[in-house]
């Protein structure tokens, strides 16, 4: 793996760092960025006049694409359900009309078909298959209920897991309102399923836990990329609040970014290239709290449990 190129990176945008006091009305984030192209559309996919709504920021760093095949949601809260129809809302700009979905739908079919079949890499570096087994044993009494298991005989649970039980950050959760949920469930991108199925969609009380397949070459971690590495998922006290990538070479031992970990944010930065590259979990948004579940193992468990999952 040494001298590699790491497969994905996470730049933050600090210029859209906001206090909870202080909510911009813009989002960059792609969920809320459809809800705000959906608002000035009705049920026909027809151009209707629509106030702009305000609509919460929030970080999130897109999952890789090869979790898709497994996912019958889309999303950290698992707010669509998964089909080609989902894909084309990004399309809704006022250009196209109701009669563009109609013509085409079955392109974006073979999007999803093409998207569906994409797998993972696999890790190009040593493994120490011994303390691989024992941490796979290790996660499947651990872990694998809300992460599933894998090998050819697969599972996954697809498990939303409370917000109050997860503890990460809840702006994601809180950011999309019940009455955006709705709209996008009523409407021509959506799947018509059973009331249970659809209530979770526009009230969700938390996270759905992603599948983990190479999840060694999908760093920054959870859901708003606020934690650099797996070392650090496994070690939450150790967690930095300021972390900076300094490298697009791998962190071998930890598994992940290679960073910095300054202890406070640059005053005088005037390059905002440099500033974007900060990635401050104190501010609204980017808590690196939550997902405490390792701390039950003990140092030789969770550094076992780390091994194995560079052979996912």
């Amino acid at each position: 793996m040494k001298g590699t190129i790491f497969p994905r990176s996470h730049v933050p945008d600090p210029e859209f760092e906001e206090s909870a006091n202080n909510i911009p009305c813009c989002d960059t984030n792609a969920v809320v960025f459809g809800m705000g192209l959906m608002n000035a559309r009705d049920a026909h996919l027809n151009l209707v006049f629509a106030p702009p709504k305000c609509f919460v920021h929030h970080d999130m760093d897109a999952p890789p694409w090869w979790y898709f095949y497994k996912r019958p949601t889309m999303y950290i809260d698992g707010f669509a359900e998964k089909g080609h129809r989902g894909l084309m809302q990004f399309t809704l700009v006022p250009e196209n009309g109701p009669e563009f979905y109609k013509k085409h739908e079955d392109n974006f079919r073979d999007v999803l078909a093409y998207i569906t079949s994409l797998r993972p890499p696999k890790y190009a570096g040593p493994i120490d298959q011994t303390l691989a087994s024992r941490g796979k044993m290790l996660f499947r009494e651990n872990c694998s209920h809300c992460h599933g298991t894998y090998g050819d005989e697969w599972t996954y649970p697809n498990r939303r897991v409370p917000l109050d039980e997860v503890g990460t950050d809840p702006v994601r959760l809180t950011a999309l309102t019940v009455e955006g949920r709705k709209k996008s469930a009523d409407s021509w991108f959506a799947h018509a399923g059973d009331p249970d199925a659809r209530q979770t969609l526009i009230d969700p009380d938390g996270y759905v836990a992603p599948p983990l397949d190479g999840i060694w070459a999908s760093s920054p971690y959870f859901h708003n990329g606020s934690v650099p590495t797996l070392w650090h998922l496994m070690h939450p006290e150790d967690r930095p609040a300021i972390w900076r990538p300094v490298s697009v070479r791998m962190d071998e031992k930890k598994v992940g970014l290679t960073i910095e970990e300054p202890s406070e944010m640059p005053e005088n930065e005037q390059d905002p290239v440099v500033r974007r590259s900060y990635f401050d979990t104190r501010q609204f948004g980017k808590s690196r709290a939550g997902h405490t579940f390792p701390d039950q193992l003990s140092e030789s468990e969770k550094q076992a449990v780390l091994e194995y999952l560079k052979t996912l």
